[in-house]
């Protein structure tokens, strides 16, 4: 979990072309909102959509954080720094959200983090005391700068590991954070990857008339084994694995990943298995679907595949005690 040991917010609406910089961390912040924060930055080191980065040599960020761990720049100065670096590139893409900027520095995993996020504002509903000539109304309004404890779609994050300079960015349909603000490089995401291997999988047993039933459960269990025991997803492992026997196909698959992006290890560091890798999910022509833990796919005690002489196919799912209707 973060333990936040300071934190600060600036204000950032370019639709007004307005940046309103904090000078001082916030204090006495309430417990509730302490661990909102808190819960909203957990949330950005455990997101599947997190992509490990490296600063470029000539990052500007890179500079001052140097310098902050030099301390001759403080914490403030450094956030103030970041901040005009959004807004300015916001502007200058033509990016007109409105939003907070918050920064902190904490730990997590006794590890200590420069933790940065966009606040999107979101729309919410509140109420409004009103009072004129000793009279009061009670009135609901609009208001829109609400702050959300969860981590949006539409939401910029990221996380500098003070010690080394590691980087995580969580950044969607964009890469200004990456080219632009930060000024480095980044790998696919855990999610981008997973899907680019299920993906690709598919593609390749149709294409060369493989067992699909084999392949892809195989690759989703070598996934599962690996963020389960917090290890990077590695490519050549996998292909090693499904393709060995068959060089042809080994070569395509790791060229095709590669024009995926997948050009180094996922790191799966903080993650859990997505539960779209832990199950296989199976639908026939006839419209019936079944769901299997990929445990089991490829385990005859449990699930066996047969193909009869007319071409159609059946599958027998064994060593069951009991059956539960849902």
């Amino acid at each position: 979990m973060v333990h936040i040991q300071r934190m600060i917010t600036h204000i950032l609406n370019p639709s007004e072309n307005l940046m309103i910089l904090s000078d001082r961390c916030m204090e006495d912040v309430e417990e509730a909102i302490q661990k909102a924060l808190e819960s909203k930055m957990d949330k950005i080191f455990t997101s599947t959509r997190r992509r490990k980065a490296s600063f470029l040599s000539d990052s500007p960020v890179l500079s001052m954080l140097e310098k902050y761990k030099e301390n001759t720049c403080t914490f403030e100065e450094l956030s103030s720094y970041i901040a005009r670096r959004i807004f300015d590139k916001k502007m200058q893409a033509g990016r007109y959200e409105n939003f907070d900027f918050i920064m902190a520095e904490g730990t997590y995993d006794e590890r200590r983090y420069i933790i940065g996020f966009e606040n999107i504002y979101h729309e919410g509903i509140t109420h409004v005391i009103q009072q004129q000539d000793a009279r009061s109304q009670n009135q609901i309004v609009a208001a829109k700068a609400m702050i959300n404890a969860s981590l949006s779609k539409k939401e910029t994050a990221f996380t500098i590991e003070v010690s080394d300079g590691e980087v995580y960015l969580i950044e969607e349909n964009t890469d200004l954070y990456e080219t632009d603000i930060l000024q480095c490089t980044s790998t696919l995401s855990y999610e981008q990857g997973v899907k680019a291997l299920a993906v690709t999988c598919s593609e390749l047993a149709e294409k060369y008339d493989l067992d699909e039933m084999t392949i892809v459960p195989k690759m989703k269990q070598m996934v599962k084994e690996r963020v389960e025991q917090q290890e990077d997803i590695k490519l050549d492992e996998i292909a090693d694995v499904l393709f060995d026997e068959n060089p042809q196909i080994h070569r395509e698959f790791s060229d095709e990943l590669q024009r995926r992006g997948f050009t180094q290890d996922i790191s799966a560091e903080h993650m859990r298995p997505m539960k779209a890798q832990s199950v296989q999910k199976l639908k026939t022509d006839s419209g019936i679907e079944i769901i299997i833990p990929v445990d089991y796919m490829n385990s005859k005690d449990y699930v066996e595949f047969s193909n009869a002489a007319d071409g159609t196919i059946s599958i027998r799912l064994k060593n069951i005690n009991k059956i539960i209707s849902k």
